[in-house]
């Protein structure tokens, strides 16, 4: 297959960048695939963009589209591949280039890398649901990370239209056997808990800071970039000086020192008010970790279940993680087991088989539909 891949790709690094390079380099050892990056932020400082009317972004803009435009047009493809952006802006901006495919009768698919489609739907104007709905009615496919979330785009899509393709993980994420019978054989007091995400309310950080305050037996070790808040930033600092042998904040990590801090941890959590599909739960069962999470967030439930991956909480409950942190500690073992070999199933490698079996079915359809 001839494939045109539209994505945010790293850096900055984060989930969604994360899966448009893993798809990039899986599907790329058997295709040929050309690419075009739309992370804008990469020009400005940090992850923070200047409004779209501001002369720097919108030149810019006209720059990358020009350039992109040359690439969409110069080439033949079988497939384009888009992972869209969350928010009615975030969606409307890939609109330049599903009127390009359009224009050159190339079948597209929409990969939707959150839970709030259907939100963002209900909180537009008439004249932005029907856009969305045209945009929705002239994809070829589009992508959901799990079956949970079909249902957000009921009324909006074809049920034939969706399809489901779960994150995958990092390949040099996974603990090698051995590491798993090391992590339960070395299993000592203090239990190790891991929070790797960004420190922000929607993430449930304040509530996890609450509950570690009532834990014993457990150390904390915290990584990812700190939200511009001024409560957070203060709790934090607090937080650290009261804790200064129990809790650990590492920074923005990846690599080696991501790795490390997964084989290291016996409890993963991430009580978020808000996931599509976690990558760092998925990394975390890869290293044999137990999570806590809210399985009624978002599509959690299509990858955690209370009890069998680890222990569920109540997002914006500090008491519910203290008892889940307390329930879980009594059965590492067997989510350490669990979860070590269901991550298999999320490898780089499934991941990519999941798209082609989608793109040579969407291929498979247009051609049908043209003859």
């Amino acid at each position: 297959m001839k494939i045109l891949i539209i994505y945010p790709f790293p850096p900055p690094v984060h989930g969604f960048s994360m899966m448009g390079e893993i798809a990039k380099e899986g599907l790329s050892l058997h295709h040929k695939v050309t690419f075009i990056d739309t992370a804008l932020n990469k020009k400005f400082n940090g992850n923070k963009l200047p409004p779209i009317w501001y002369p720097s972004r919108l030149m810019l803009i006209i720059k990358r589209l020009t350039a992109d435009f040359k690439i969409l047009f110069s080439s033949q493809f079988d497939i384009i591949y888009m992972g869209i952006g969350m928010g009615f802006r975030g969606i409307i901006r890939y609109l330049p280039y599903m009127l390009a495919a359009r224009m050159r009768h190339i079948p597209y698919v929409l990969h939707i890398h959150d839970s709030t489609f259907r939100k963002t739907y209900e909180g537009c104007n008439l004249i932005q649901k029907k856009l969305l709905k045209n945009i929705c009615h002239h994809a070829s496919g589009i992508i959901v990370l799990g079956t949970s979330l079909r249902s957000m785009l009921s009324n909006i899509v074809k049920e034939d239209k969706i399809y489901v393709c779960e994150n995958a993980i990092e390949d040099f994420l996974f603990a090698k056997p051995q590491q798993i019978i090391t992590k339960k054989k070395q299993r000592i007091l203090p239990y190790r808990l891991l929070f790797l995400s960004n420190l922000m309310r929607a993430k449930g950080f304040l509530e996890l800071m609450d509950a570690f305050e009532q834990t014993t037996d457990t150390i904390l070790d915290i990584a990812g970039a700190i939200e511009p808040d001024i409560e957070v930033q203060n709790r934090l600092r607090l937080f650290l000086s009261s804790f200064p042998n129990r809790v650990h904040y590492h920074g923005l990590v990846w690599g080696q020192k991501k790795q490390e801090l997964f084989l290291q941890a016996d409890i993963f959590i991430l009580p978020s008010y808000n996931e599509g599909q976690s990558v760092s739960i998925l990394e975390a069962y890869a290293s044999g970790c137990a999570v806590i999470t809210d399985e009624q967030v978002g599509g959690l439930k299509d990858i955690f279940q209370d009890g069998i991956n680890g222990i569920g909480c109540q997002y914006g409950n500090a008491l519910s993680i203290v008892k889940a942190i307390n329930r879980c500690k009594q059965n590492l073992d067997y989510f350490t087991d669990t979860n070590y070999k269901q991550s298999i199933y999320y490898s780089s490698n499934n991941f990519t088989k999941r798209l082609e079996q989608i793109f040579t079915n969407i291929i498979g359809r247009t051609k049908k539909n043209i003859k």
